[in-house]
């Protein structure tokens, strides 16, 4: 498993319009949430192939009606394969301690195409797990691998978000 901190997720974000901005603090309005060529790796495990990354919540300020949702992902082969072809299911899965696990996204059989995209489910509300201390993303495929062993992959993603804030303070 690769400890990976999720706030190298970049944040593409706004100021607050309006907002009082001391010279020691900003509040930033996050609209969306985005990963950067992060290396997942995947490893056997009987008839399926997991990779997961290990996603660090960060302390936002919330919006009563706060959301967040997967726009959309890339997965791209770096090694051990040359294309996702194999691939039966492709299942994008959300696990944190006291919540419960949460489908993300879904694809069956993407085929050869390189990279494969593919698109959360915007009913799912992501806020909780992004505020957890620690959550983990787990991406499951279905089929054989070539050589049937594991291979690592670029994983791209953004979040769309709305009610999330950041203080950003010069003391912290």
């Amino acid at each position: 498993m690769v400890l990976l901190r999720a706030i190298a997720l970049f944040a593409i974000a706004l100021p607050l319009a309006g907002c009082p901005i001391a010279d020691d603090h900003a509040v930033t309005e996050i609209t969306a949430i985005c990963t950067h060529e992060l290396e997942l790796p995947f490893i056997a495990q009987g008839e399926r192939t997991v990779g997961s990354l290990d996603i660090e919540g960060r302390e936002y300020e919330t919006d009563p009606d706060a959301y967040a949702s997967l726009d959309e992902f890339t997965l791209e082969p770096i090694t051990g394969t040359s294309d996702l072809s194999f691939i039966e299911t492709l299942t994008l899965e959300l696990v944190s301690d006291g919540l419960p696990t949460v489908v993300i996204a879904e694809l069956e059989a993407p085929g050869p195409a390189v990279p494969v995209i593919g698109v959360g489910d915007p009913e799912v509300n992501l806020v909780d797990y992004l505020t957890r201390e620690m959550s983990e993303l787990q991406v499951t495929v279905t089929g054989q691998p070539p050589g049937g062993g594991g291979f690592l992959l670029r994983f791209q993603a953004c979040l769309d978000t709305r009610g999330l804030r950041l203080e950003d303070r010069d003391d912290v």
